[in-house]
């Protein structure tokens, strides 16, 4: 019974070290979250299905709605100012379009295109400069974004200046 003893506390004082290889696995774990930040890690474990998958999603709108140009002239410079908003959980990029429609909503041309990149969480506001062509007495704009599968629309209706 003399000699169980020691062997047992051998064993016991070998089990409460960690070895190198556990140290230096905890150091990179360690290292690697402090180096990522904290929205850009759940967005990933989210993204790998390690986390639980919420609701994402996007939202985009005319930042000021009600000073949306009522008339165009064409080959004159409007803006159109969106605020999009990623609930997407990673960093997105939203791809946009502004095509002009006439009055039976067929379309005329692209008059702008373009990428907005947001980080997880981040809202922005986008001024979008356009030159409408002559288009007929009423034209409608209108922006579409795109993001993997989703497609957002936003459009208004104008009429020609009378110049």
């Amino acid at each position: 019974m003399s000699q169980v003893r020691p062997t047992l506390r051998v064993i016991l004082r070998r089990a409460s070290r960690p070895s190198r290889a556990a140290v230096l696995a905890a150091t990179i774990v360690i290292l690697f979250f402090l180096s990522v930040g904290s929205s850009d890690l759940s967005g990933a474990l989210r993204h790998w299905h390690v986390l639980p998958q919420g609701q994402t999603f996007s939202t985009a709108y005319f930042t000021q709605p009600s000073n949306l140009p009522k008339h165009y002239t064409p080959s004159k410079r409007q803006y159109m100012t969106v605020t999009l908003e990623n609930h997407e959980g990673i960093s997105t990029a939203y791809r946009y379009t502004v095509t002009q429609f006439d009055v039976q909503n067929s379309p005329l041309v692209t008059l702008a295109d373009g990428t907005v990149s947001l980080r997880a969480a981040e809202h922005k506001s986008v001024i979008i400069p356009f030159y409408p062509i002559d288009g007929g007495s009423r034209s409608k704009m209108a922006l579409s974004i795109t993001s993997g599968g989703e497609h957002l629309s936003l459009s208004y209706w104008a009429n020609r200046s009378a110049e």
